[in-house]
């Protein structure tokens, strides 16, 4: 599994839209799975979970995303991770 945490500044739904558009235009495969949006106190927090399979693998790749913004304060956050569906069951 491999984490990514950034810190910047930008407009929350502006880079969400740019991220869940380029995130499914990059490969065929690729669904989101789930989301969930929230906000309270004008702090706005959206968590998306996408997943492709991988042919040559012969895997499955997912993909967790949460952004967290305030104003144009903003902190994304991606968990990345392989497994296989053979190892679950």
């Amino acid at each position: 599994m491999a984490k990514c945490e950034r810190h910047f500044k930008g407009d929350f739904k502006q880079f969400l839209k740019i991220m869940e558009d380029g995130i499914l235009a990059k490969s065929i495969s690729a669904t989101c799975e789930d989301g969930s949006d929230y906000e309270n106190s004008g702090v706005l927090c959206a968590i998306r979970v996408y997943e492709r399979y991988s042919a040559i693998g012969g895997n499955r790749v997912s993909l967790s995303i949460t952004l967290i913004g305030k104003g144009e304060e903003l902190v994304f956050i991606c968990y990345y991770f392989r497994w296989k569906p053979s190892c679950i069951f």
